[in-house]
């Protein structure tokens, strides 16, 4: 690992970061290289100056609260999140093959022992979105990205929402072309049985090519929805047609639940065994050994994995596991000063402030600190202790960042308070109460975040409608390749379908290329 004489790659925390892969409203998403281990990460930088909405705060901190629910093989993982008092780090797990849509796009339908393959993956990280109570709301192929064997991660919980058993939902959001006929009528809904439908979009779109639900005028959109009118292709199998039908039934009572997608024919023409293996619970010994190597002692690193930590430990830990496989299983012994002549000239963006508190850790972190060119740490570890009074009675030991979901993520997240540190000079935002901020996470979270606005249930006739802030009306280059990459718009009316080519949020197709929304936000 090299870099050009003279230049100075930029870091923050434990990570150079790299090109920019996305951008969007609340800011930019870099490919980044975790310092340690040699690993890609996705690191989403969220300006705070941004964040100007409660409701955005709230919105941010709600998909937080959700990809630290739920963790499974099929979702995406948020590995640990880094805050300075101008910008907050989500360091993600980077996933090298991209969208789904654009995998669909490319393929123009996708073979059915493919399409079932992907169907299984989706629907076990469904399942497990579900298991934890939380509803996605907006599930379609820009939301499903593919690592670098083709496996399926579930991403953007903007629209996410927790619910208690047997509770209905009333928010009508997400993507029109894939909302569910309950949701598009403004009645209230059970929260799976709105998955389950976007579901159904997408197994029509990947052995299709193009979405069964489209229509130029909103209103005769929303008609086709709610009636179910579609038509399937000839040349698809009687058992995906079969399925597909029974996803897209509009009586959500009777609409197919997961137990019976599991038992349809079509559903287990595919082994299970086949499919990519789950994350194991059992800690790894060699992968332990190497943390400890690193300078992390085996009982701390073990405690926090335990508990559930996102911070660099685990991070690290992780990114090991998935080196492990990449080697087919064995984990090669990776000096603590492997990647010290590139990083050692590394040095902070001048627009990213560095990591607020700087006290030394109390466990050695020697290979990093040689590596940004800092002091050793004290050979303090001879008494392990677990940030954040994990530990009872123990004093929580001083960190080189604040860890936002742990420290102070519960104290602005809800009610929906917004900290002082966060709110820009001369702004309107005053804290709210519990029954106030519940309000705005049910009703109010998404208008103005750059992402999805909730469904209009007015009909409307098409129009033209200005991009929000953070998107562009047309088409800007992509990054690395020089080829032009469509961008993502806001909710807005569909557009004439072009055939053979699946259609995008908005429910239009566009010719050839989708619109679709910046990565970051």
């Amino acid at each position: 690992m090299s870099t050009p004489k003279g230049m100075r790659a930029k870091s923050i925390g434990h990570y150079i970061l790299g090109k920019t892969i996305g951008e969007g409203t609340f800011g930019k998403v870099k490919l980044g290289t975790h310092i340690l281990t040699g690993e890609k990460v996705a690191v989403k930088i969220l300006e705070k100056e941004r964040i100007v909405d409660v409701a955005d705060v709230e919105r941010v901190a709600r998909e937080i609260h959700i990809l630290k629910l739920v963790q499974h093989p099929h979702i995406i993982q948020l590995y640990e999140i880094i805050e300075t008092p101008r910008q907050l780090y989500l360091i993600m797990e980077y996933c090298p093959g991209g969208e789904l849509f654009d995998y669909i796009v490319a393929q123009g339908r996708v073979k059915e022992s493919e399409a079932a393959r992907f169907f299984h993956q989706i629907m076990a990280g469904v399942e497990q979105i579900h298991r934890v109570n939380v509803v996605h709301r907006d599930l379609k192929p820009e939301n499903l990205l593919l690592d670098d064997q083709k496996n399926i991660k579930i991403v953007d919980f903007g629209l996410s929402n927790t619910y208690q058993d047997g509770q209905l939902l009333k928010t009508a959001c997400g993507s029109p072309c894939y909302a569910a006929p309950e949701m598009v009528a403004g009645q209230r809904y059970v929260p799976s049985r709105c998955d389950i439908w976007s579901c159904g979009v997408i197994l029509f779109a990947l052995v299709c090519g193009y979405l069964p639900f489209e229509d130029q005028n909103t209103s005769a959109l929303y008609r086709k929805i709610l009636n179910a009118d579609y038509q399937a292709p000839k040349f698809i199998s009687d058992g995906v047609r079969d399925l597909i039908a029974r996803m897209l039934n509009t009586d959500p009572e009777t609409r197919y639940t997961m137990p019976k997608i599991r038992a349809h024919t079509w559903y287990r023409q595919v082994p299970e065994a086949s499919l990519s293996a789950g994350a194991s619970r059992a800690l790894e010994d060699d992968v332990l050994d190497q943390l400890d190597r690193f300078g992390f002692p085996r009982d701390y690193a073990m405690k926090c994995l335990q508990m559930g930590k996102h911070n660099h430990v685990t991070t690290t830990y992780h990114l090991l596991v998935e080196k492990k496989k990449k080697c087919g299983g064995f984990l090669m012994k990776v000096d603590q000063n492997a990647h010290a002549g590139f990083e050692g000239r590394a040095t902070a963006d001048p627009e990213m402030e560095l990591p607020a508190e700087r006290t030394p850790s109390p466990y050695q972190t020697e290979p990093v600190a040689k590596a940004r060119g800092e002091a050793a740490s004290p050979a303090s570890n001879a008494a392990v202790r677990v940030p954040d009074g994990d530990r009872a009675g123990g004093e929580p030991a001083p960190s080189a960042y604040r860890d936002l979901p742990e420290m102070n993520y519960g104290n602005w997240a809800f009610p929906g308070q917004l900290p002082a540190h966060m709110a820009p000079p001369g702004s309107k935002h005053q804290p709210c109460s519990a029954s106030e901020a519940s309000t705005r996470a049910e009703h109010s979270a998404y208008a103005g975040s750059g992402q999805v606005a909730p469904l209009e249930l007015t009909p409307r006739a098409p129009s033209s409608r200005q991009p929000s802030r953070g998107s562009t009306d047309g088409r800007q280059k992509g990054h690395g390749s020089g080829a032009l990459t469509p961008v993502r718009r806001p909710v807005q009316t569909p557009r004439a379908h072009q055939p053979g080519v699946p259609t995008p949020r908005g429910g239009a197709y566009r010719s050839g290329t989708p619109n679709r929304r910046p990565s970051a936000g």
